[in-house]
């Protein structure tokens, strides 16, 4: 297995700017997830790791081996496409093989590998049947063995679960993160689901415009984003427009159109700054459960705001509402279904400042 390192490597075709100097350091074994919206340049950053596509700048490094214009059958990386792309007159075995058979690894061999991640793929009594004759997660876990049985130095992934329900998507999850870490095989998962970066990741890169705009572990991307397209895109928060009136360490004090609130916030703001509070709409509380926020020592840092509720959405497990504060601000809210609010009614919620995060207006720097 090898690391793979990102140098500044830009792509172009014609006057679009698909990816701007981008600079990645994977480290052996990781698995770090490319997370953005389409368009953003994540698969041409797969495809210039893959060799499919050459940087029209900077390097990229397989361990201590630059491999920027190798072409893609000398890097020893195994893809795993979309679509799959299993060669259908081939049946399991015959696609697995494939690429044994391409670098002239001799026959026994060939049938003892092959058997031997077949069985692990939980596809052995599948080997003659063609790609046709397969369930969308059996296509699956052929081409993840046709990725894999090569004993690959990195393992590339484009978005490979994006066309199965919902179910197997959520099963397959789990089954891909055991088989990468039982591998211990540096990988690439481009994905544009945010949840399934979260499920599998070790870091998370988000992209948009070509630009990294942060590379963090999932939780830090989730509860600290870096600039607000990024608590924006990841999961649901709630977005509240202030400008900075104190600095005490890492707490911030912030007017906004609902009052002062107290949050935590990226280095670099600074009294008078603007500034956006993200706060998640399962860190929002009515005003009877906020006792759990004592509970941990929180109180200190307790906001607290009063609105009417506009909208109620029964989610089974949870129920969504969204409450107009001073007739100013709509904040989503999502709490169990033990709480039976209608629309109309008048409630109080309360916060912790250490669930609200607040990032620069512009953005801030990645």
């Amino acid at each position: 297995m090898a690391s793979i390192e990102l140098r500044g490597i830009s792509k172009r075709f014609d006057a679009v700017v698909a990816v701007n100097r981008l600079s990645i350091d994977l480290r052996e074994g990781e698995l770090v997830a490319l997370l953005g919206p389409s368009g953003c340049g994540k698969t041409t950053t797969l495809r210039m790791i893959a060799g499919f596509e050459t940087p029209n700048e900077g390097e990229i490094f397989f361990g201590d081996t630059e491999v920027s214009t190798l072409p893609p059958e000398r890097r020893n990386a195994g893809m795993v496409f979309q679509n799959y792309a299993l060669f259908p007159h081939l049946s399991v075995f015959e696609n697995v093989a494939y690429g044994l058979k391409m670098r002239k690894v001799a026959k026994a061999e060939i049938e003892r590998r092959v058997s031997e991640i077949l069985s692990k793929m939980q596809l052995s009594e599948l080997r003659d049947r063609r790609p046709r004759q397969l369930s969308g997660g059996q296509q699956q876990r052929t081409a993840l063995a046709r990725a894999l049985v090569i004993n690959p130095a990195a393992l590339l992934l484009d978005e490979p679960l994006a066309n199965l329900d919902a179910k197997l998507r959520e099963e397959m999850r789990f089954f891909i993160r055991s088989l990468q870490q039982e591998f211990g095989i540096t990988t690439v998962y481009v994905t544009h689901d945010q949840s399934e970066a979260l499920v599998l990741a070790d870091r998370i890169a988000v992209m948009m415009g070509g630009v990294l705009q942060q590379l963090s572990a999932p939780e830090d991307i989730y509860r600290r984003p870096r600039t607000a397209q990024v608590a924006d895109f990841i999961g649901l928060t709630n977005l509240i427009p202030g400008t900075v009136t104190e600095r005490s360490g890492e707490t911030l004090q912030v007017d906004t159109p609902v009052g002062l609130l107290l949050a935590k916030g990226v280095d670099g703001l600074r009294a008078g700054d603007p500034g956006l509070v993200s706060i998640r709409p399962e860190y929002l509380y009515f005003d009877e459960t906020a006792a759990h926020l004592n509970a941990k020592g929180l109180m200190d840092s307790l906001n607290r705001v009063h609105g009417v509720i506009q909208e109620r959405s029964y989610l089974g497990n949870l129920i969504d509402y969204r409450v107009e504060i001073a007739g100013r601000q709509t904040l989503r809210v999502q709490s169990g279904p033990e709480h039976r609010y209608g629309v109309g009614d008048d409630v109080t919620l309360t916060f912790s400042g250490d669930d609200a995060w607040v990032v620069s207006e512009e953005g801030g720097t990645p």
